[in-house]
């Protein structure tokens, strides 16, 4: 359990703030590869990242 580090936050969101949201990420998902392209450590791990966002009410008016 020290190796993990596993977090969560519930918010309240408007569909405009998804959209932005959903590319924040997507960024944030581009510059980690970066950095991590970038370094010269010894890569003798292997990890997964998960980074996951969902709706927990239904509204009608939200669509993929």
């Amino acid at each position: 359990s020290k190796d993990r580090d596993v977090s969560s936050v519930t918010v309240t969101l408007s569909l405009e703030q998804m959209k932005e949201l959903k590319d924040r990420i997507f960024h944030f998902r581009k510059s980690l590869l970066s950095w991590i392209s970038a370094s010269n450590h010894n890569r003798d791990q292997v990890y997964q990242l998960n980074i996951q966002i969902f709706p927990m009410t239904k509204t009608g008016e939200a669509k993929p």
